[in-house]
């Protein structure tokens, strides 16, 4: 008797929750992106996520951080990239880089963390020719060791 009930019970919040989410509203993000969000499941939903002021300083400086990474030309890592350590120049003949950063939304929760970015990165020659074009949606786990957020997971897929 118990068990039907509470089957009974869970059959109508789910039903409920279905229903509901037929007319919840999405962000632009989300439109946005949507044709793109099978490449970043299960995280495509938190797209949309509305980011504390905490957690967007707390993203920014891992935004700052992944941008100096992705303009050093020097070939050297920097020592707490972490998975960022991706998005260092390898290319010899790279002499400059461009990167523009866009922070969408991140959420930093008991030691546990994600942001959410978009950036455009571009590699060019001592000619000043451009030799590559990068333009991405990228999702970044983090996990917080030693009181520093690490990137520890990247996923992104090119517009």
């Amino acid at each position: 008797m118990k068990r039907k009930i509470f089957l009974g019970v869970l059959t109508v919040f789910l039903a409920g929750f279905a229903f509901a989410s037929l007319f919840s509203q999405h962000g632009d993000y989300y439109k946005k992106y949507e044709s793109l969000k099978y490449g970043f499941i299960p995280y495509y939903s938190t797209i949309d996520k509305k980011c504390s002021e905490k957690d967007r300083q707390t993203a920014q400086r891992v935004v700052e951080l992944a941008g100096e990474i992705m303009t050093d030309v020097s070939g050297s890592v920097h020592t707490q990239a972490g998975e960022l350590a991706v998005y260092s120049v390898k290319k010899a003949d790279v002499r400059r880089v461009e990167a523009k950063i866009n922070l969408i939304t991140a959420d930093f929760t008991f030691g546990n963390g994600y942001v959410w970015v978009e950036y455009t990165k571009r590699d060019f020659d001592e000619n000043e020719k451009l030799l590559e074009e990068k333009e991405c949606l990228a999702y970044w786990k983090l996990k917080k060791q030693d009181g520093v957020w690490n990137v520890i997971k990247i996923k992104e897929v090119a517009r």
